[in-house]
């Protein structure tokens, strides 16, 4: 939930990732349920890169090289 989605963000300001983060605000928002179409996951947080998603802190920090 919140703590890794507050370490996402570090980590992606730490690596001077240029990104846009957005507040899914409930599971039940027209943006969760279409990122968890997309996904097909309600893990969080999630990153999208070019078309890839990296779902979950531990993928966001591979993904950063951390």
């Amino acid at each position: 939930g919140q703590p890794n989605t507050n370490a996402a963000l570090r980590l992606l300001s730490d690596a001077k990732t240029l990104h846009r983060f957005v507040d899914l605000k409930s599971t039940t928002s027209t943006k969760a349920v279409a990122v968890g179409a997309m996904t097909k996951s309600f893990t969080l947080p999630i990153l999208a890169d070019e078309g890839v998603m990296f779902i979950g802190l531990e993928s966001i920090r591979r993904h950063c090289g951390r």
